[in-house]
């Protein structure tokens, strides 16, 4: 969760530093969005600023604190109420963070930085500990100490779910919020077969059920069959997948475009193909492209984010792997992610 505010009535000139050097006062932004035109890419004079970090230390705090105001408190001053309230009732605390990059967006790491300082004391009765959870790879994000703290032997890499799997993860969703009958087991197969081809999203596989018992609902229909799923799916993809990549680091952005642009016109193409196109693609956004492991590590965590499909040469045809799209155009993916780079640029820009 994150809390959001809406500020308008922003004077043209203003940029990201500026609203983040004004709102340092209160928390550290997590992430601060500035909408541009998209004729003239100047800023339409409003902005989105989240705090992450704010709302993860509420939260916790509620849990022993109902009516602890909703402001007044930096992150700080609420951590340290924390360890009032941990030692006042000499408990353990397991702290779950889904989505940890996010916190960890722009290298904002002071709150889990704070939560892995905890435990130094020694000797108290209460302790904390953290599972961090993730899609992406969040050790190299992580500053020194706390990274010392999260050793590398702490981290589980969990395989994504199969089809088998996610069919079992719908059935229990079904039998939750689905009248008997009205799903039946083919249908509930063809969901779980859309979402293991697109990376095992056990997230996404729940958002097309949801939206598959709407679509029967808008016709009218006492069941859910798969021509509402095949339609559902159509609109489900084109919006989680743009959030997917608004979510982004700059760097797998820049990667998914030169995955676009070399699939404008062949259904795959090798990653040595692939990586001349991304050089061609960093020099224009002034990035330096990355080589080898790093190269190769991005393009595991666009698949793993189901974003593009990964094959290994078949007998016969060398060993080179194969980069492909999953059910999107690669225009329309090419279009989306210029604009996303385009309004990265539009922040920095102080006008």
């Amino acid at each position: 969760m994150a809390v959001r505010l809406f500020i308008g009535n922003l004077p043209y000139g203003a940029s990201e530093a500026d609203l983040r050097a004004h709102f340092a006062t209160i928390a550290e932004p997590s992430h601060v969005a500035m909408p541009v035109d998209r004729e003239t890419g100047r800023p339409r004079g409003f902005a989105f600023v989240e705090f992450a970090e704010r709302a993860v230390a509420e939260e916790v705090i509620r849990k022993f604190d109902e009516g602890f105001p909703d402001r007044g408190f930096s992150v700080s001053e609420m951590l340290g109420i924390l360890q009032k309230h941990l030692k006042m009732k000499a408990v353990n605390l397991l702290l779950v963070l889904d989505e940890a990059d996010v916190l960890l967006r722009k290298q904002k790491i002071d709150l889990i930085y704070q939560l892995t300082r905890f435990n130094e004391e020694g000797g108290q009765n209460w302790n904390v500990s953290l599972i961090l959870i993730s899609q992406m790879d969040i050790q190299p994000k992580l500053d020194a100490a706390s990274s010392s703290t999260l050793k590398k032997t702490t981290v589980v890499d969990f395989t994504k779910y199969s089809g088998t799997e996610l069919a079992d993860i719908l059935r229990q969703r079904v039998e939750l919020a689905f009248h008997a009958g009205t799903v039946a087991d083919p249908v509930v197969l063809e969901l779980a077969s859309i979402a293991a081809k697109k990376g095992g999203d056990a997230r996404f596989a729940i958002e097309l059920l949801q939206r598959s018992g709407s679509m029967a609902d808008t016709r009218k229909s006492d069941f859910v069959l798969i021509e509402h799923v095949r339609k559902a799916n159509a609109e489900t993809y084109a919006t989680m997948e743009k959030e997917k990549i608004a979510d982004l680091p700059r760097q797998h952005r820049v990667l998914l475009l030169a995955v676009a642009r070399a699939l404008k016109r062949e259904e795959q193409v090798t990653s040595s193909a692939l990586h001349k196109t991304y050089s061609v693609v960093c020099e224009e956004y002034e990035e330096e492209a990355r080589k080898g492991t790093q190269f190769w590590k991005y393009l595991n965590d666009l698949e793993h984010r189901g974003l593009i499909e990964l094959e290994k040469g078949k007998e016969g045809m060398g060993n080179a792997t194969r980069v492909s799209l999953h059910e999107v155009e690669a225009a329309d993916l090419q279009e989306f992610v210029e604009e996303s780079l385009e309004k990265d640029k539009a922040g920095e820009q102080a006008w």
